[in-house]
């Protein structure tokens, strides 16, 4: 990530927004929230969760310190005039262009991973599947043991299983 230049405060303006999916079926909504880079166009940070201030706040929580100095624009979802502080945020509308770069990764999202189109038929099973393809799409690295891309911890049955080696008979029967 492209640490932002202290002399310029155009470095620092973010836009945050959120996308919608689902795991399983509809009825488990679970929503991407993203705080995208103006200038550098960098995702800094994204959490997963529901549309409440508490996965804002995770949000917020997740974006690097020296981002979170930063002015913030997004919609007039109400979680972020909670969590944002007021003299660092600004709610616009879509007509005013100055979430236009968010929203424009988020179609880029729906358009390049099957699970994030509206009307589809490809989905997740678990939020833990769920990560990978965002981590990649973020160009967040990820390693055997769980991503590391987000502020929110993995489910702990999933954090105490063993990382797959190279020799591992699933490996080295495929290779």
């Amino acid at each position: 990530m492209v640490a932002p230049d202290p002399e310029d405060a155009a470095s620092t303006t973010l836009e945050l927004d959120e996308l919608w999916s689902f795991v399983l079926k509809k009825a488990n909504q679970i929503w991407v929230w993203i705080a995208l880079c103006r200038k550098t166009r960098q995702v800094v940070a994204y959490a997963l969760g529901d549309r409440s201030k508490h996965t804002c706040q995770r949000l917020w929580e997740a974006i690097p310190s020296a981002y979170r100095k930063g002015h913030c624009f997004t919609d007039f979802w109400a979680a972020y005039q909670a969590v944002i502080p007021d003299e660092q945020h600004t709610a616009v509308g879509k007509e005013t262009g100055e979430t236009v770069h968010v929203e424009r990764w988020n179609n880029t999202l729906r358009q390049r991973l099957a699970r994030f189109v509206r009307m589809t038929l490809s989905f997740s099973k678990s939020v833990v599947i769920l990560r990978p393809p965002l981590c990649s799409s973020f160009s967040i690295a990820t390693i055997a043991s769980g991503p590391l891309c987000s502020s929110e911890p993995l489910p702990s049955r999933v954090m105490q299983e063993p990382p797959i080696s190279p020799s591992s008979p699933l490996i080295s029967a495929a290779g």
